[in-house]
């Protein structure tokens, strides 16, 4: 066999080696890749890191997941969610506090300088908040009136099937490698 052929075939074999695999996670799994867009989940995750991100049937507060943008079609955004569907959510004083009781965040860049009225979830719903509170635009202020864009939004959920994905690794760069695990916010369930 010459050079040419084998060269060749080893070019196959890699490329069989990549595709297989990444068409498995990627067809079958759901396994999906994306970039952080902003620093809105600083200091979790930086702008620029690049993510593996997994399908789940139960998004759970504490999760950080990939969600279509609610105002921008096409657009992805990285978020934490911080209650689920039936929850009762409010943020007042620099503290977010689910059904009456504070939710303890060590994750935060600094604490949030708004407060926000109650706001009830809605069935199959999530309602997310960044990381970096007060350079995120998230449930707590995507509501907004198209007629006047610089007041204050209000809160808004989001449909659970928004979800495209659990965060499970930083993959890029490589001195940011790392599995990224959900931070389990203590039962908030009411009742």
């Amino acid at each position: 066999m010459n050079r040419r052929r084998q060269s060749v075939y080893v070019a196959y074999a890699v490329l069989a080696l990549v595709i297989v695999p990444f068409g498995y996670f990627y067809l079958f799994l759901g396994v999906r890749f994306f970039r952080v867009p902003s620093v809105s989940m600083v200091p979790t995750l930086e702008i620029a890191d690049y993510l593996v991100t997994v399908p789940d049937t139960a998004y759970e507060p504490g999760d950080i997941v990939v969600l279509h943008d609610p105002d921008v079609d096409g657009q992805y955004l990285v978020k934490r969610i911080v209650a689920i569907e039936n929850s009762v959510v409010r943020a007042q004083g620099g503290g977010l506090f689910v059904n009456g009781r504070y939710v303890s965040e060590p994750y935060l860049y600094e604490p949030m300088r708004y407060d926000m009225a109650e706001y009830t979830v809605p069935p199959d719903s999530v309602f997310v908040l960044g990381d970096n509170r007060n350079q995120s635009e998230d449930s707590h202020n995507w509501d907004r009136d198209p007629d006047k864009p610089n007041a204050p939004g209000k809160p808004r959920a989001l449909p659970r099937d928004q979800v495209i994905g659990r965060v499970v690794a930083i993959y890029l760069p490589f001195d940011r490698i790392q599995r990224i695990r959900s931070y389990r916010l203590e039962d908030l369930r009411a009742g």
